[in-house]
């Protein structure tokens, strides 16, 4: 249901101060959100260091509407602070194997070469 990664960039002992999400201390992280009628690529700010939360937020709340916050507020544990709808409930109505698989391969060519180099730009500023 879940495939997490993070950027190379963020190999910082800051971004990697978090506690109570993942056994690596990654604090954010991209999630693949795999279920039944949807996938979705999320980042993830999770628990850690209420300082370094709080400048990521503030990263994102700027730098809209490319990062999109769930809220206005920082979350105490899990703040979404941006997501690209990759397949939808009708996607997998009106599509076979093959056709779903040009429609992911399509959103990640666009997330590689638009969204993620203008994320990791932003992020810079906390490591």
């Amino acid at each position: 249901r879940y495939i997490r990664f993070a950027s190379i960039n963020w190999e910082t002992s800051k971004l990697k101060a978090g506690q109570g999400w993942t056994g690596s201390g990654r604090m954010l992280l991209f999630e693949f959100q795999n279920f039944q009628d949807s996938l979705k690529l999320k980042l993830i700010i999770g628990p850690g260091p209420q300082e370094v939360r709080e400048k990521l937020f503030k990263i994102a709340l700027a730098n809209q509407p490319l990062f999109k916050p769930q809220s206005r507020s920082l979350n105490r544990q899990y703040n979404e602070i941006f997501a690209h709808s990759f397949l939808s409930t009708k996607s997998y109505t009106a599509a076979n194997d093959e056709e779903l698989e040009a429609k992911i391969r399509d959103h990640w060519e666009h997330f590689i070469e638009n969204d993620l180099p203008i994320i990791v730009k932003s992020i810079g500023s906390v490591q």
